[in-house]
């Protein structure tokens, strides 16, 4: 079922179902904004940098059968931000199978 969005005569959405929006760090405060149009909550990102300075993305919300928005603008330092957002899209993919069946 794909989200649907009810907008009130302010034009500010008060129902979404089926929608979840993370944000990277590089402009949460843009992920907050559509989220209060949208009247959704923004779900959680856990980045993690290790100490050879690879990264880890988590999401902290439930992706599957729902519609997937990630909100991250590509500003310096873009390669960091870039990296989050292509790690942020792997979590939202879920597991794959490692071989097909035969």
């Amino acid at each position: 079922m794909v989200g649907r969005l009810s907008v009130n005569s302010q034009g500010k959405g008060t129902h979404v179902k089926g929608i979840v929006v993370f944000s990277g760090s590089a402009h949460p405060a843009l992920a907050d904004e559509i989220c209060s149009h949208l009247g959704i909550e923004r779900s959680g990102v856990k980045i993690s940098r290790f100490s050879n300075d690879c990264l880890q993305a988590q999401l902290l919300d439930n992706c599957r059968q729902r519609d997937v928005y990630i909100v991250q603008p590509l500003v310096p330092p873009t390669q960091e931000h870039l990296m989050e957002l292509l790690l942020m899209i792997d979590a939202a993919r879920g597991p794959r199978p490692t071989r097909s069946p035969r």
